[in-house]
């Protein structure tokens, strides 16, 4: 949550973590779903009023 929350591309999170960036795609995009989201930027600001309420 954390990188997608600094807008890291895809690409970068999966160069920086050595794995193809399909399966960044697939995890954010189960993440995404799971939260019932459709953009990172709904989950920055999620995150965002999340850490506000705390």
């Amino acid at each position: 949550m954390v990188k997608l929350h600094f807008a890291v591309s895809s690409l970068q999170f999966a160069y920086e973590l050595g794995i193809p960036e399909a399966i960044i795609r697939a995890h954010i995009t189960a993440i995404l779903k799971k939260l019932g989201l459709s953009s990172r930027t709904q989950v920055a600001l999620a995150l965002q009023q999340l850490q506000a309420d705390n």
